[in-house]
């Protein structure tokens, strides 16, 4: 299974290669509040959704194509592998973190690719 990545408005996408491993998570979004009495409470909002996801490879073209619709905001709709199925949530993409470049089989790949999602909304 494929992660896609498109804009929001869904007139972009990439399609990135398959994954060699997913990590899903996420952090617990909390505020925190100083009562009249002095008391701290931290109030829970929700839990925000993470994803890292890692290529052994991307090729050089579909890298580049991501990079470039990644340099167009930073809210994209991402359709990824789930217990339940494929989802298709909002998300926050970092910038991804390339390896090194090399040629396999005379084409050019990128090697060692993490991408960091993190959800726009809590739940």
């Amino acid at each position: 299974m494929n992660i896609i990545i498109s804009n929001l408005a869904e007139t972009m996408s990439v399609t990135m290669p398959k994954t060699r491993q997913i990590t899903a998570g996420g952090e617990n979004e909390s505020k925190t509040v100083t009562t009249t009495s002095g008391r701290i409470v931290d109030e829970m909002i929700g839990f925000r959704q993470n994803i890292t996801a890692y290529w052994e490879w991307v090729p050089a073209d579909v890298m580049a194509d991501l990079c470039a619709m990644l340099r167009m905001g930073t809210m994209f709709k991402i359709t990824y592998p789930d217990p339940a199925g494929m989802l298709t949530k909002v998300f926050r993409v970092k910038y991804p973190a390339p390896g090194i470049f090399r040629y396999k089989n005379g084409a050019p790949i990128w090697c060692n690719i993490s991408l960091v999602m993190s959800a726009s909304e809590v739940e």
